[in-house]
């Protein structure tokens, strides 16, 4: 073997091993024989890599590697392997210059001629193992640096994308596994089977039930709790506020609060109770609202009134001042004396108190004060008959009463 051959084979092999350390090289050496040698196996001796009858007879294989620039850069160049022909002839003596024309016709015919052992357009079984991807990095005699390293970042990026790829598609099974695992417990583990209704006397729990929409057999988690309360205290007006707590794996608790109708009104034409926060209650005569000690409201323009819901005016302001109102009369030592009160106008507040005692509080201010001081008037011996009176609260420092047994306190 001679100096060019053996040169030829140590940079093959060196650049094959170096390639093959990353997961996306070539992981065989492939020498000037086409014999696959896996890496990191020990190579055959000398005579198991004897030369065969074609490289005796002068004939040539090709290989696939040229390493004229692997030596150029490695700095072992040498005139044989300059003037080693690739077309099967023989050595060209030492010292000999060939001209244009040979070396015109010697690239010629090697590139037309097929390798040997090959026939014509036959790709031999060594030759097809090669992946395609990796045909750039082989044809090292045409890259440059950057395209090589353009080249182990494309396939870097391709085995990282794979990789993800099988990762993410593993999640996704798992993902898929686990949410059809947690929708068949739901299904089948959490089912009501016992549904308790605590605080309610003036419904029933069947009438509570029925307006929940909930029924034994449906799952724990499968109503609202805000779209249950909303239906029953719709359906049930005297429900002021509804609690469900649930108790897996089977059970339901509704705590009913209820209100009571303090307050009536007509509104549309028509006598309503009224809860404390003017909630709108069920209808009533005027016998059942004088036996139940409802005091009687005379309201502004009502906007919306709806069973089960607080009244809306048409003046929000005025709504406020309203409800302030009612509340301080709740408040207030007189609340059990008095019958009426007239909020249609904010600057002529008027209430009724026993039936025969008229109230002016002229506006609207310091109402919770001006019912302390009607309250200290009315403890005098002057009231204690049965003369009706209009007591005059306008100004706080003074107050003013005034007999008149022709008032008409019958709103």
């Amino acid at each position: 073997m001679d100096r060019a051959e053996t040169i030829t084979r140590n940079s093959v092999r060196d650049r094959a091993q170096r390639y093959s350390k990353s997961p996306d090289r070539i992981a065989r050496v492939w020498d000037d024989s086409m014999d696959a040698v896996p890496i990191g196996k020990k190579r055959s001796s000398a005579s198991e890599r004897a030369p065969t009858e074609k490289t005796r007879t002068g004939g040539r294989i090709e290989n696939p590697y040229r390493v004229r620039e692997s030596m150029a850069r490695a700095g072992k160049k040498h005139a044989a392997a300059q003037d080693m022909p690739r077309d099967g002839t023989s050595r060209q003596p030492r010292g000999r210059v060939r001209t244009d024309a040979e070396k015109a016709r010697v690239k010629q015919s090697a590139q037309t001629q097929p390798r040997a052992g090959e026939r014509p357009g036959h790709r031999s079984e060594h030759s097809t193992e090669i992946p395609r991807r990796f045909e750039d990095i082989l044809r090292e005699d045409t890259m440059s640096d950057t395209e090589r390293v353009q080249a182990y970042q494309r396939a870097v990026r391709q085995k990282t994308f794979a990789r993800l790829r099988r990762v993410g598609l593993a999640v996704l099974i798992g993902v898929v596994f686990l949410v059809c695992a947690l929708v068949l417990v739901y299904k089948l583990a959490y089912v009501v089977n016992d549904i308790t209704v605590t605080g309610a006397s003036l419904y029933s729990p069947e009438t509570i039930l029925d307006a929940a929409g909930v029924e034994e057999g449906q799952n724990l988690y499968s109503f609202s709790s805000r779209v249950v309360q909303n239906r029953v205290t719709l359906h049930c007006p005297y429900v002021r506020s509804l609690h469900v707590d649930r108790q897996a794996p089977d059970t339901v608790y509704f705590a009913v609060t209820e209100d009571e109708a303090t307050f009536s009104a007509y509104i549309y034409g028509e006598l309503r109770a009224l809860s404390p926060s003017l909630r709108v209650l069920d209808s009533v005569t005027e016998d059942e609202a004088a036996a139940n000690g409802l005091i009687r409201l005379c309201l502004p323009a009502v906007n919306q009134a709806v069973a089960g819901r607080v009244i809306v005016f048409e003046n929000e302001r005025g709504a406020r001042m309203i409800r302030d109102i009612a509340a301080a009369v709740l408040a207030s030592p007189l609340s059990d004396r008095i019958t009426a009160v007239d909020l249609t106008d904010a600057h002529t507040l008027r209430m009724v108190c026993d039936g025969q005692f008229l109230l002016n509080f002229g506006d609207t201010k310091d109402v919770a004060v001006k019912l302390k001081i009607a309250s200290a008037v009315l403890q005098d011996s002057l009231f204690s008959t049965a003369v009706k009176a209009q007591i005059d609260l306008t100004a706080t420092d003074e107050t003013s009463v005034v007999l008149d047994d022709q008032l008409d306190l019958n709103w």
